[in-house]
């Protein structure tokens, strides 16, 4: 009997795969287009920046953190890092940094646990390199587009402690240009009276392509002439924060 559900469930799953037309998009996305001989576009336009510079401003207005009763840790930039690793030619490692964000650590006064928000201003890829820089943002972050240069998360962190150093999971839910992902990171945290650092000791990795984003992917790997990318992105952290309720 439990066999013969398993057959039916697994069945009723294929078939909604096969009339959604859609499957998950490779671990690397070939360019077919691409040419061994060929040189890459070496300029990029400047990414217009108009809706990043008013949706950044809006987010951080709007979640200012409150210290009714609560206790708040606020993320203290410079003294972070947010580092993203992709993969260009299945091998060749490619890695940047969000030099924006923010993040709000959030406990009740008796400190059972913790979570709290945060967001990522899209707009402030760096990887040290201005023409990739551009297509990131512009092909692969969408920043050009309303309401999609900011990726806001909300997190919880478990367990959590009053003092010491400990190792913890960071659990992340972040919306990146208007689609839901999850992540689980593992860390480790030192806190005293007047800091708290929380470090990931393992990446978080996030399938940043679909479907839909096939065709501005493969604008950036004819320009950059690539064979593959990455559909992944491998995420890791050093963060240091400071009491935000005095």
């Amino acid at each position: 009997m439990r066999s013969l559900f398993i057959a039916i469930i697994s069945l009723y799953a294929l078939t909604l795969v096969a009339f959604s037309g859609k499957s998950a998009p490779p671990e690397h996305i070939e360019n077919k287009k691409f040419d061994p001989k060929a040189i890459p576009i070496l300029e990029e336009p400047e990414v217009n920046t108009t809706f990043a510079k008013k949706e950044w401003k809006e987010y951080q207005q709007a979640e200012a953190p409150s210290c009714d009763e609560k206790n708040v840790w606020q993320i203290s930039l410079p003294g972070s890092r947010l580092d993203v690793t992709s993969l260009k030619n299945k091998d060749a490692p490619v890695t940047g940094r969000f030099d924006r964000y923010s993040m709000n650590i959030v406990t009740d006064k008796e400190e059972s646990d913790a979570g709290g928000v945060g967001a990522i201003d899209l707009s402030s890829w760096n990887s040290d390199n201005l023409p990739r820089d551009n297509r990131v943002k512009r092909f692969i972050l969408g920043v050009e587009k309303e309401g999609e240069s900011v990726a806001p998360f909300s997190f919880s962190i478990t367990p959590w402690k009053k003092t010491g150093t400990w190792k913890a999971s960071l659990s992340i839910d972040l919306t990146l240009n208007k689609r839901a992902h999850k992540m689980e990171i593992p860390v480790n945290i030192t806190r005293t009276k007047k800091k708290l650092t929380m470090n990931s000791t393992g990446t978080g990795r996030l399938v940043y392509a679909s479907n839909d984003s096939m065709s501005e992917i493969h604008k950036l790997l004819e320009r950059c002439n690539h064979h593959f990318l990455s559909s992944f992105v491998d995420i890791g952290f050093e963060s240091t924060f400071t009491p935000g309720c005095k």
